[in-house]
């Protein structure tokens, strides 16, 4: 018996599933004017997917200000997206699948929340009128869970006041708890804003790396990694407390003394629980500086590429760029970020919250000597050093990936999570693997050191980021005027590819894993590899306990092999 099975009993499984607009269940007219009158005009009906129209298209500062607005173009039309036949389970509720050629998944409504009494109006409708709600922030959605078609979506972008609070104390904290520095930031706050708030106060808290990332919404409920999780922890593990509105339509505080069980669950454990307006992360005093190390390496123009000697130069610096991670790991908290994509460069961009830039040149010098020494490779790189971590992140960090952070395209991607151990000690493995794959692999180094410790209170996270060092995206993109069976033809490859990169990462006995909020749309086993059998377990107890008749759904959310989505 599954985890679902244990606890299906203590859920109200819906027998018609969630009401859309083709139903005579769905709200008429006037309840819909009822509820814009409520909301004092700020409901929207979108108008189909966004027209594709350049430079805005492929503008993420644009796309985050639209209602219905994603940033994949296959999320937004549905465009080669395959129904999900084997989700259908008996228990399931039936809902339309997604479509599988050219259509619309932007949401019947749109309500644009400017407060939290926004979003509990929101709720209870939704609830009332057991309509497929979605929760949409930025729109940075690798999955497809913030739209679908028919759907009512709460829009949470304009919740985005952020304070810092010198000595904050979590609700319900029993007294003479200490306080800690805390930045508490609205739901639709962007990485971009975060930062910036930090920098002002003097202080640095855990963040994503893309600037127009919703911070306060499915960036933290997914877990939450960045180019300060190996100092600071993973984004969720740093929360104090969440502001909710709950299943009901209750407005909540929730921490570790106050509705533990919904904090817990929000801490990693996905959007399935609530709608979170805000968030009080942890804030932390900055180190005396932060050294930033760029630059690019691969085969020297002019190298054959397919010949012998160049395809052996080529494994060799990325079995060598593997090997250097752990020892980066073991040198500080260093995070980084690489696209290898064959036979292009490899670009590359690495932080040390540090001043000792000489401690960063020693770590990386053995591995640019030998790709300078090797006639076959060309390597570039630099050193910076600047006070703040807004300064480096702002200026050269972003700059130095902004060209391949793309948006206003069809994307799927894959992705395992890759334990220590299997880095050390099957490098031969992995650099195979990304030597010749066919297609880019992006490495980040965005764990190990504090993202391996267990938080202050529980979280749910995915119990594999404890002894995870790399997680590594497999992105896979197509034109717009694709054929349908190209794009099929990729999803394939993708599903395929990922298992084989799960199987290097496992072949030591660890479960296969991935991040939940970056992972194949069509992982089968999404349960255990996104959240762990034991926590998947727990999330689905949380979710009998705050949202038993499955008020909040998404495709592949928790609870949705129960209720449908």
């Amino acid at each position: 018996m599954d985890a679902a099975q244990l606890v299906l009993g203590g859920l109200s499984v819906a027998s018609a599933g969630y009401c859309l607009p083709t139903q005579a269940c769905w709200p008429p007219l006037d309840a819909w004017a009822a509820l814009n009158s409520t909301l004092d005009g700020r409901l929207v009906r979108p108008d189909g997917p966004l027209p594709c129209v350049q430079p805005s298209c492929s503008d993420a500062d644009w796309r985050i200000e639209q209602p219905s607005g994603l940033m994949f173009l296959n999320f937004e039309d549905g465009f080669g997206l395959l129904p999900d036949e084997s989700m259908q389970t008996a228990t399931a509720a039936p809902v339309e699948p997604p479509l599988m050629t050219s259509g619309d998944r932007t949401p019947a409504y749109v309500l644009q929340a400017q407060s939290d009494s926004d979003v509990a109006h929101g709720v209870a409708f939704a609830r009332e009128h057991h309509l497929r709600l979605r929760v949409k922030n930025t729109g940075h959605d690798y999955l497809g869970r913030s739209s679908d078609p028919g759907s009512f979506t709460i829009w949470t972008h304009a919740l985005n006041e952020t304070r810092f609070e010198p000595e904050f104390v979590p609700a319900g904290a029993p007294e003479g708890t200490t306080p800690h520095m805390a930045l508490v930031v609205g739901a639709g706050t962007i990485v971009k804003g975060v930062y910036e708030a930090a920098d002002k106060a003097g202080v640095i808290v855990a963040g994503g790396v893309s600037k127009t990332v919703g911070a306060g919404g499915g960036y933290v409920l997914g877990g939450g990694h960045g180019p300060l999780a190996p100092l600071l922890g993973l984004a969720a593990d740093n929360v104090l407390e969440f502001t909710a509105v709950t299943a009901n339509g209750t407005i909540v505080h929730c921490s570790p003394y106050q509705n533990p069980s919904l904090f817990t669950a929000l801490r990693g454990g996905g959007s399935a629980f609530a709608v979170v307006t805000s968030v009080a992360f942890k804030a932390h005093g900055p180190p005396s500086g932060f050294v930033g190390i760029f630059g690019s390496f691969g085969l020297r123009d002019g190298a054959n590429a397919t010949g012998d000697s160049g395809k052996g130069a080529w494994k060799e610096v990325v079995k060598r760029w593997i090997d250097l991670q752990p020892r980066l790991s073991d040198a500080g908290s260093f995070a980084g970020y690489s696209y290898i994509r064959r036979p292009e460069e490899t670009p590359f961009a690495y932080i040390l919250p540090s001043a000792n830039v000489t401690s960063a040149k020693e770590v990386f010098r053995p591995f640019f000597k030998a790709a300078m020494d090797d006639p076959d490779l060309d390597v570039q790189f630099r050193f910076v050093v600047r006070k703040t971590w807004y300064e480096l992140w702002h200026g050269t960090f972003t700059e130095s990936l902004e060209s391949l952070d793309a948006v206003g395209i069809p994307l799927l991607l894959g992705g395992r999570l890759v334990p220590r151990d299997v880095v050390e000690q099957k490098s031969d493995e992995l650099a195979t693997f990304l030597a010749e794959s066919p297609s880019p692999a992006i490495l980040h180094l965005v764990s190990g050191r504090a993202v391996s410790d267990e938080p202050d209170f529980p979280s749910s996270v995915n119990p594999a980021w404890r002894h995870t060092l790399l997680h590594i995206d497999l992105p896979v993109s197509w034109p717009s005027a694709a054929p349908l069976s190209t794009v099929h033809h990729l999803s394939s490859y993708l599903t395929s590819h990922t298992l084989t990169l799960g199987r290097i990462a496992s072949s030591l006995g660890h479960p296969q894993a991935s991040y939940a909020s970056e992972s194949n749309y069509y992982e089968e086993e999404w349960q255990h590899v996104w959240h762990g059998e034991e926590n998947y377990g727990r999330l689905l107890e949380a979710k009998k306990e705050w949202d038993p008749e499955g008020v909040f759904s998404a495709r592949k959310a928790v609870g949705s092999e129960i209720f449908g989505w």
